[in-house]
């Protein structure tokens, strides 16, 4: 059974006692204006320019929780942390997004892995992509760039020399001791020269 609603208010509209709305000729309700009609409408209230199905509920192809439509960074990844456009955020800048980045606050520069944490392939202390000194040997004592430090200047890296302070000129061993040196040895290091004695050339060829 259908009654006429009163004319001056709703101009060709009918009203069903079911609660069924049928238009005839007058304008469609579409409050929050995504296109689907107030009364088919399952998501009421969706922000301007959200896309929507045809329920007229907000779709989120990424999950990031940005509708399609608003989102300006399709495609983030799962688990990222986005902003208002639903663009990801990466507060230490090293390429990992927030909410997948278990290092926060890497240094600027260094390498990261895919948890966004920095490597470190010769252990020196100093990271991969700041490290200036690549494959340093395990013990050493490095600078701030990576690279070894050797105060006494044998070669041998300090951390790796067990006899420090080396004169310097004297040959040393791989721990950075001098070698025992013959008394020529000696003599040439400490006056430039070997003065030899009882050399006898033979002549006459």
């Amino acid at each position: 059974m259908f009654r006429e609603r009163d004319a001056r208010d709703f101009s060709h509209h009918w009203l069903a006692t079911a609660g069924l709305q049928v238009n005839f000729g007058g304008k469609v309700k579409d409050a929050d204006l995504d296109g689907v009609r107030d009364w088919l409408d399952r998501c009421p209230g969706t922000p301007i320019g959200a896309k929507v199905d045809a329920n007229g509920c907000p779709l989120d192809a990424d999950g990031d929780k940005v509708f399609d439509g608003l989102d300006k960074c399709e495609g983030t990844p799962a688990g990222c942390t986005v902003d208002k456009n639903g663009c990801p955020t990466d507060a230490d800048g090293d390429g990992v997004c927030d909410g997948i980045d278990q290092c926060a606050d890497t240094p600027k520069g260094a390498t990261v892995d895919a948890r966004g944490c920095p490597s470190d392939t010769d252990g020196d202390g100093v990271l991969d992509g700041l490290d200036q000194c690549d494959n340093t040997p395990k013990g050493a004592v490095v600078n701030d760039q990576g690279c070894p430090v050797d105060l006494d200047g044998d070669g041998v890296p300090d951390g790796l020399d067990r006899c420090d302070n080396t004169p310097a000129g004297l040959k040393v061993d791989a721990d950075g001791c001098p070698i025992a040196v013959t008394e020529k040895e000696t003599e040439l290091l400490d006056t430039g020269m070997i003065r030899l004695q009882d050399v006898n050339f033979e002549t006459g060829k």
